[in-house]
């Protein structure tokens, strides 16, 4: 007859070989073997025996203590091969773990009494433990068979299941009132609250050419895509479940609507049959702040402290070579145009007109005005703005009102006299100045060339 070795009150069961059997403790050997168990346990989640596992961390080792004795009745004191064995079943079944303590990692037996850490040797698979509602022990001592029954583990191993959160275990209860969490903070606002020194968030993939990035979800609906596309040069991509949106290259090439900015900033948007726009600047009237002009939607400027070659002021004025454009379009520099320049007029029975400008092949500036004879004689006085506009010869034409021959008799600095033949005329007349615009005197149909931008 041999007891089976437990870790509760050993039995006897008389089918084991004469040559091995259990040694059956008095009834105050067994409580204190089973408080010495307990104890085991305690001390070594409590960190007090050192068992090859870091303080205050969850192990995947169970410590378990039997007795052995001979055919006597006498405690064994030797270096036994030993196996064991975890089952789902308290019979039959393969089994789910097996370890064997043999050679040099024979257990050693000390008056009857020996302790092994089950999982030292071969660690026992988390989803064992986590995956069944009861486990077995099988064991086995020198050549003898497996010992039968095989013992059903109680709680305790069960604690190595603290190292997984169990699917729905985590509720609303376990949270804070919102239901956030907080990882590194206990005052979570948000459903997922990560807080630390440089607050960031890394998502990393197993190898290369895989992308890393998330996936935004409306009520179980994909919507967003934001990642890192290792097929396009890890270019960051934003997009719908459809369609790209925005895609960032590794040099900072932004592209809107295309996935290969050619440039800094590259918007594209496919043609469609209604009208549509590619880029759209907006906000607040700037016409109530008090800074409107000093405010732009827009500005386009060199590098450094270089000039400024387009501008869209909070007024809705447009420069062009300028920041401070004092017109709703203003040009510092040449103009070319390859129509006509036209302005705009509402007429009275007739609707809105173009009156087009007056072309020449030089660049000319000219005044005009009405005078009168008296005594055969009017001295005109120019406009001393205009004169300070003009250069060169000034060409003046006269257009009598009347009968009589006029002639320009004199041209001053800032006037002209015109005289009429007869010394009695009082005859009206019109008069028309030009000159060429100071600075241009030598410009005369420039011819334009390709990609000329002046």
């Amino acid at each position: 007859m041999k007891p089976k070795t437990t870790l509760h009150i050993p039995l006897w069961w008389p089918d084991l070989p004469l040559n091995w059997r259990a040694w059956l403790p008095s009834r105050g050997n067994v409580v204190f073997t089973t408080l010495m168990v307990g104890l085991l346990f305690w001390v070594q989640s409590a960190g007090a025996l050192p068992l090859g596992s870091p303080a205050g961390q969850s192990t995947n080792t169970i410590a378990y203590q039997g007795r052995l004795a001979n055919s006597e009745g006498d405690p064994l004191t030797e270096t036994l091969n030993m196996s064991f064995r975890l089952y789902s079943q308290a019979s039959g079944s393969t089994p789910l773990w097996a370890e064997q303590w043999t050679g040099s990692n024979g257990v050693q037996v000390s008056d009857g009494l020996f302790n092994v850490m089950l999982g030292s040797l071969e660690p026992i698979p988390q989803n064992i433990i986590t995956g069944n509602d009861n486990l077995f022990l099988g064991i086995t001592a020198g050549t003898d068979g497996e010992m039968s029954p095989r013992v059903q583990l109680g709680s305790v191993p069960f604690a190595v299941q603290a190292l997984t959160v169990p699917d729905g275990s985590v509720t609303s209860a376990k949270l804070n009132l919102q239901g956030n969490v907080g990882i590194g903070t206990q005052s979570a606002e948000y459903a997922l609250h990560v807080k630390n020194d440089w607050g960031m968030v890394g998502i990393d993939t197993n190898a290369e050419g895989q992308d890393a990035g998330l996936r935004l979800h409306e009520n179980g609906v994909i919507k967003w895509h934001i990642f890192n596309d290792s097929s396009e040069e890890n270019q960051l991509v934003i997009g719908s479940d459809a369609d790209m949106a925005l895609a960032v290259t590794q040099t900072g090439d932004v592209g809107i609507g295309t996935s290969d900015p050619a440039s800094k900033l590259n918007l594209y948007t496919e043609p469609k049959s209604s009208p549509f726009g590619i880029l759209s600047l907006d906000s607040g009237s700037f016409g109530t702040i008090a800074n409107a002009q000093n405010s732009y939607y827009l500005r386009m400027k060199d590098l450094g402290a270089g000039t400024t070659p387009f501008y869209v002021r909070g007024d809705g004025h447009v420069g062009i070579g300028t920041e401070n454009p004092n017109a709703t379009l203003e040009v510092i520099g040449n103009f070319h145009a390859s129509g006509t320049k036209s302005a705009v007029v509402e007429t009275e029975n007739f609707g809105t007109r173009k009156l087009y400008a007056v072309e020449a092949p030089e660049v000319l500036f000219s005044d005009e005005g009405v005078g009168r004879l008296t005594n055969g004689e009017a001295r005109i006085e120019l406009d001393p703005i205009f004169m300070e506009t003009i250069e060169g010869t000034r060409h003046i034409q006269i257009t009598p009102y009347g009968k009589a021959m006029l002639y320009v008799s004199e041209r001053g600095e800032r006037h002209f006299v015109v005289k009429a033949y007869d010394p009695g005329s009082s005859v009206e007349f019109s008069w028309r100045l030009s000159a060429h615009r100071k600075g241009y005197k030598d410009v005369r149909m420039e011819a334009v060339e390709d990609g000329n931008n002046e």
